[in-house]
């Protein structure tokens, strides 16, 4: 049985339940005529997210955040996620709803005050994540067609930044955003070192990226191993030439970074790197 303790807006209440835990939920209407002090029917009432507030300065902070995002930005960021898990084939953390209804609520009052801001990771997101960024171009035109506002084109990444966020349930938009900087880093390199394009829509290309999305945070949250690898000497003969693009990552990530890459890592690299030299001599 839960207990509604505030009515945050028509659709985030905050409630007690059975063990006395504090919980904020979220589900359209939700708080819509009810009153503190009632029970909430969990078989009717329609939950969408569950947060359970374990402090009582979390309580604050979600019941403050929850009271500056207007209901029409909650609505629209609940459509764009129902929508991108259908369509992405993708899982969302449960924190997206309120980070994305946050953002669309701050993002109308600016295009409505006509401040405007460039996306500095446009080429970025739209070279390592071309599906999500897609979409999200087209959740950019959704927010147009309900809210009859010329919300610039830009918008595209910054939606997009924060479904990858909730997708490889990063705790925070500053690692999203430098993994996807390093990503481009590394991606600049193995072009210059191969001098060619390489083929984005190829299966290895995408193989490649998601090697170093899960690499990078895992250097990122201090999780690597420097392991030694028995079979690295003969990778290292047989694919002489990716084995050398591997050193110059390897080198690249050492000196900005400070980045220890190990031999199992390095095995991995050479590998998948040869993998993108085939792709390419085929076509």
């Amino acid at each position: 049985m839960w207990i509604l303790k505030n009515n945050l807006n028509n659709n985030a209440i905050l409630v007690e339940d059975q063990s006395k835990n504090e919980r904020i939920i979220l589900g359209k209407a939700i708080g819509y005529g009810k009153k503190i002090g009632s029970v909430i029917d969990l078989e009717k009432a329609q939950i969408e997210k569950n947060y359970v507030i374990f402090d009582h300065d979390s309580v604050k902070a979600f019941q403050e955040l929850i009271k500056r995002i207007d209901d029409a930005s909650i609505e629209y960021a609940r459509q764009i996620i129902q929508k991108g898990e259908q369509e992405l084939n993708l899982k969302f953390n449960d924190m997206l709803l309120l980070t994305l209804s946050d953002h669309i609520s701050f993002m109308l009052k600016r295009v409505k005050q006509n401040l405007n801001f460039k996306a500095p990771l446009e080429w970025d997101v739209k070279v390592i994540y071309p599906e999500i960024f897609k979409f999200s171009e087209n959740a950019v035109e959704f927010l147009r067609e309900q809210t009859k506002l010329e919300i610039p084109h830009s918008e595209a990444t910054y939606i997009a930044l924060h479904l990858i966020n909730a997708n490889f349930s990063i705790n925070d938009m500053d690692t999203t955003i430098s993994s996807t900087k390093i990503i481009d880093q590394v991606l600049a390199i193995v072009s210059d070192y191969y001098q060619k394009d390489l083929k984005e829509d190829s299966y290895s290309y995408k193989r490649f990226i998601n090697h170093l999305r899960y690499f990078i945070l895992r250097e990122l949250n201090h999780e690597t191993s420097n392991s030694k690898n028995s079979i690295l000497k003969v990778i290292e003969a047989k694919y002489a030439r990716d084995f050398q693009c591997a050193e110059k990552i390897k080198a690249f990530l050492h000196d900005k970074y400070n980045w220890q890459i190990g031999e199992d890592e390095m095995l991995y690299l050479t590998l998948h790197l040869n993998q993108l030299t085939l792709v390419d001599n085929k076509k």
